[in-house]
C-alpha cells in the first residue's frame, strides 16, 4: 500500500509544477535572451512565461506545422543591451532581424548552433568583435547583412563553407586583413559588399570563378596590386567598385573600375561583361586606344573615360551602342571626327568631349533624335557651322562650344533654347550678332530675351554697338550682366529693374554713373556710384589699370555668394572645386614659396574674392600686383575669426601655418554644405566643424545627404556620381583635426586637389 500512496503523492507534489512550466524550450530561450537584451516596455509585455509557446509574442513567428520559433524580427524597435548564447538553442530559427537597434558586444559562437538559420540581419548597431568562425559554417545561410557596426578582424576563412550564400554585407566597419579566397566557393554569390574597412592584400583570382556575382564593392580599403578581376565568367557583373584603394600597374583585365591610380590600356576582354551598365574608368594613368571591344556591351549607359592620356580615335563601334546616355572622355589626346552615327544615339544626354584634338564638322542631325541636355566640345579643333538642331528637344542646359574653329552663325533654334542657361561660343571664326564672342561686331539681338533660364550673360570684349535691348529683361534668372568694352551707348533699360535677382550689371554707362567719394585709404580712393536709390556700388579707381585687375572681384567675395546673396546663385561643382583649388595654391605660395613664409591669420570667405571667372584672390595678396610699391600701405594685425580659429589659438597668439590650415578647411566645409561657420541653425555652441563630424558619426551613419548642399545634390543626381565631394570633405575633416600636427601642410593639400585631376572645363 505504501507504493502506491507514495507514487500519488509524488504526482501530486509535481502537478503544480507542471502547470507553470508549460511554455515551450523557444520560449524559454527568448526568455533567456532578454536578460541580456533591453526590449522595450510594450514588446516585452507580450512575453509571458504562462503562455504555452511564444508564437503570438510580439516579433516571434512560428512554424506552420509545429510550434518552434521560425522568425524573430525586433528590427527598428529600440532594442539594446547584448545578444546573448541562447540564441543558439532556436534550432528551428530560419531569420534573425535585429537591425537598427542599439545592440553592442560581440556576436556570440552559439549563433552557429542554428542550423537551419538563413536569413541573419544585425545591421545598423553597435556590435564589436570579431566574427566566430562558426557563423560561416551554418549550411543554409543565404542572406547576411552585418554593416554598420564596429567589427574588426578578419574575415574568416570559413566563409567559403556558406555554400547557399547569396548577399553577403559587411561593409562599414572595421574589418582587416585580406579577403580569404574561400570566397571564391561561394558559387551562390551575388552581392558582395565589403566596402569601407580596412582589408589589405589583393584580390583572390578566386573571384572569377563566381558566375552569380552582380554587384562587388571593395571600395574604402587598403587592397593592392593588380587588379585580376574579370574574366569570362564575369557576364553578370553590372556594378563593380573598386575606389580609394591602393591598385596600381595595369588592368589585366576587369569589367568595370572606379578611380583608382591605374595605368596601362583597357583590357580587350571588357567586351565579354555583356551586362554592364556603367564603365567608369575615370581620372586614371591609362594610356593606349579605347578598345573596339567596348563596342559588345549593348547595355552600356554611362562612359567616362575621362581624364587619362588615352590617343587615337574612339572606335565607331562605340557610337553604334544603342543605349548610351552619357559619354564623358574629356582631358584625352583623342583625334578623328565624330561620325553620323553619333547622331542615332536615341537616349544621349550628355557629351562632353572637351580638351581633345577632334577635328572636322559635327554631324548636322546631333540633337534631332535625342534628348540632349550637355554638350561640350570646347578646347578642340572642330570646324564648320554649329548643327542647327542641338536644341530641336527644347531641353538643352549647357552648350559649351568654346575655342574651336566653328565659322558662320548662332542656329536660330538657340535663341529658342529657353531651358538654355550656359552658352560659351567664344574663341571660334563665329559672325553675326552672337553673345559672349571674341571680335563679334553688330547689334545686341533682340532674341536674347527668349532665353528666360539665362543666369550669365556676357558679351564684353566685342565690338557691339546699338542701344541695350529692354528685351534683356526677360531673362528672368539673370543674375550677372558683363557689357564692358564694347561701343554700347545709351542709357540702361528702366524694365531691368525688373531683374530682381541681377547682382552684377557692369556697363560703360557705369563710368558716368561714379561721382560721390566715399573713403580714401591706403590703396586708393572709393567712389560712390548710384545705379538707382537702393544700388549703391563702391567703385575704386585704379592708377593702372588692366581687365585682368579691374575684374579682381567683380562676383565679390566668396562670403557674399555662399551666403548673402538671395536667391542664391547656382554654384556648379566644377565652380566650387576650383575655388578651393585656387584658395589652397595661394597659400601654398604665402607658406612655402614666400621667404620668410607668411601666415595669414584670417582665411574665411569674407577674404576671399571672386572675379569675372570665379577664380578666387585671397584678400591683400591676390590684389598685390595691383599696388604702387612706391607708396607702403599701412599694415594691419589680421586676428582671427570666431568659427574659423583652430582649436590651439585659445591657448597661444604664435602664428602657426597650422592655424591657416585649419581656416582653409573650415572654408572647405562651406564650399560643401553652404552654410556658415557658425550657422544659426547648429545647436548652440557648434559650429561647422562638430555639426559636419556629429552628422558622419551619428547613428544614421555617413548622413551625406544632410551634410552636403541640396544643391549639389540636385546637381549630381542621375547623372553623377558624388565621389569628388565625399573626397573634397574626408580632405576638409583632416584640415580641421583637432591637434594641429595631425592636419595637412598647404603643400600636401595642393597636392591631394592636384592629384584628383578634375579638369573641369571652368578651369582651362
Amino acid at each position: 500500500m505504501r507504493g502506491p500512496l507514495f507514487l500519488l503523492l509524488f504526482v501530486l507534489l509535481s502537478l503544480p509544477f507542471t502547470l507553470v512550466s508549460t511554455l515551450s524550450s523557444d520560449g524559454h530561450s527568448l526568455l533567456s535572451l532578454s536578460k541580456n537584451l533591453t526590449i522595450p516596455t510594450p514588446i516585452l509585455s507580450t512575453w509571458t512565461a504562462s503562455d504555452p509557446d511564444p508564437c503570438n509574442w510580439t516579433g516571434v513567428e512560428c512554424g506552420s506545422r509545429h510550434n518552434y520559433v521560425v522568425t524573430l524580427n525586433l528590427s527598428g524597435t529600440g532594442v539594446s543591451g547584448t545578444l546573448g548564447p541562447d540564441i543558439g538553442r532556436l534550432r528551428f530559427l530560419r531569420t534573425l532581424d535585429l537591425s537598427i537597434n542599439n545592440i553592442s558586444g560581440s556576436l556570440p559562437p552559439e549563433l552557429g548552433n542554428c542550423p537551419r538559420l538563413s536569413y541573419l540581419d544585425l545591421s545598423n548597431n553597435y556590435l564589436s568583435g570579431e566574427f566566430p568562425e562558426s557563423l560561416f559554417r551554418i549550411p543554409v545561410l543565404e542572406f547576411v547583412y552585418l554593416y554598420n557596426n564596429s567589427f574588426n578582424g578578419p574575415i574568416p576563412s570559413s566563409v567559403g563553407e556558406s555554400s547557399q550564400l547569396q548577399y553577403l554585407w559587411l561593409n562599414n566597419n572595421s574589418l582587416s586583413g585580406p579577403l580569404p579566397a574561400s570566397v571564391g566557393n561561394l558559387s551562390e554569390l551575388a552581392y558582395l559588399d565589403l566596402g569601407m574597412n580596412s582589408l589589405s592584400g589583393v584580390i583572390p583570382e578566386s573571384l572569377n570563378r563566381l558566375k552569380n556575382l552582380y554587384y562587388l564593392d571593395l571600395s574604402e580599403n587598403h587592397f593592392s596590386g593588380e587588379i585580376t578581376y574579370g574574366s569570362e565568367n564575369c557576364t553578370n557583373m553590372q556594378y563593380l567598385y573598386l575606389s580609394y584603394n591602393r591598385f596600381d600597374g595595369g588592368i589585366r583585365r576587369a569589367c568595370a573600375i572606379v578611380l583608382n591610380y591605374l595605368s596601362g590600356s583597357i583590357p580587350l576582354e571588357i567586351g565579354q561583361c555583356s551586362s554592364l551598365t556603367e564603365l567608369v574608368l575615370k581620372e586614371n594613368l591609362l594610356d593606349g586606344v579605347i578598345p573596339a571591344e567596348l563596342g559588345l556591351l549593348r547595355n552600356l549607359t554611362l562612359l567616362w573615360l575621362y581624364t587619362n592620356h588615352l590617343h587615337g580615335e574612339i572606335p565607331i563601334e562605340v557610337w553604334k551602342i544603342p543605349t548610351l546616355e552619357e559619354v564623358l572622355i574629356y582631358n584625352n589626346s583623342l583625334s578623328g571626327q565624330l561620325p553620323v552615327e553619333i547622331t542615332e544615339l536615341r537616349h544621349l544626354k550628355n557629351l562632353t568631349l572637351f580638351n581633345n584634338n577632334f577635328s572636322g564638322v559635327v554631324p548636322k542631325g546631333l540633337g534631332l533624335n535625342s534628348g540632349l541636355l550637355e554638350l561640350d566640345l570646347s578646347y578642340n579643333r572642330f570646324s564648320g557651322e554649329i548643327p542647327p538642331n542641338l536644341c530641336f528637344s527644347k531641353r538643352l542646359e549647357r552648350l559649351i562650344l568654346a575655342y574651336n574653329q566653328f565659322q558662320g552663325s548662332i542656329p536660330l533654334d538657340i535663341g529658342e533654347c529657353k531651358s538654355l542657361w550656359r552658352l560659351r561660343l567664344d574663341h571660334n571664326n563665329l559672325s553675326g550678332p552672337l553673345p559672349h564672342l571674341l571680335e563679334n561686331s553688330g547689334l545686341i539681338p533682340l532674341e536674347i530675351g527668349n532665353l528666360v533660364k539665362l543666369q550669365v550673360l556676357d558679351l564684353s570684349s566685342n565690338v557691339l554697338s546699338g542701344l541695350l535691348p529692354p528685351q534683356i529683361s526677360q531673362c528672368a534668372g539673370l543674375q550677372k550682366l558683363d557689357l564692358g568694352f564694347n561701343s554700347i551707348n545709351g542709357s540702361i533699360p528702366l524694365s531691368l529693374s525688373k531683374l530682381t535677382g541681377l547682382q552684377y550689371l557692369i556697363s560703360v554707362s557705369l563710368v558716368k554713373k561714379v561721382s560721390q567719394i566715399a573713403q580714401r585709404g591706403a590703396h586708393g580712393t572709393v567712389y560712390k556710384a548710384y545705379l538707382s536709390p537702393d544700388k549703391i556700388y563702391a567703385v575704386k579707381k585704379l592708377t593702372c589699370t588692366r581687365k585682368k585687375g579691374l575684374s579682381m572681384s567683380m562676383n565679390g567675395s566668396l562670403h557674399d555668394v555662399l551666403h548673402e546673396i538671395h536667391p542664391p546663385p547656382i554654384l556648379l561643382w566644377e565652380v566650387r572645386f576650383k575655388i578651393a583649388l585656387g584658395v589652397a595654391q595661394g597659400l601654398k605660395y604665402l607658406h612655402h614659396d614666400c621667404n620668410p613664409a607668411i601666415v595669414h591669420r584670417d582665411i574665411k570667405p569674407k577674404n576671399i574674392l571672386l572675379d569675372l571667372d570665379m577664380e578666387p584672390h585671397i584678400s591683400d595678396f591676390g590684389i598685390a600686383t595691383l599696388i604702387d610699391t612706391s607708396v607702403s600701405p599701412k599694415s594691419s594685425v589680421i586676428i582671427g575669426t570666431i568659427g574659423y580659429m583652430s582649436p590651439e589659438t585659445a591657448f597661444t597668439t604664435r602664428k602657426s601655418k597650422e592655424s591657416d590650415v585649419y581656416s582653409y578647411g573650415v572654408v572647405l566645409l562651406e564650399l560643401i554644405t553652404r552654410l556658415k561657420a557658425v550657422d544659426p541653425s547648429f545647436p548652440e555652441n557648434t559650429d561647422i566643424v562638430s555639426w559636419v563630424n556629429s552628422n558622419l558619426n551619428g547613428r544614421e551613419g555617413h548622413c551625406l545627404d544632410r551634410i552636403i548642399d541640396p544643391g549639389l545634390i540636385r546637381e549630381f543626381m542621375g547623372s553623377r556620381d558624388m565621389e569628388e565631394v565625399a573626397k573634397l570633405l574626408l580632405l576638409a575633416l583632416r584640415c580641421t583635426a583637432k591637434e594641429a600636427g595631425d592636419r595637412p601642410s598647404m603643400r600636401d593639400v595642393v597636392k591631394q586637389l592636384t592629384d584628383l585631376q578634375m579638369m573641369f572645363f571652368s578651369q582651362k
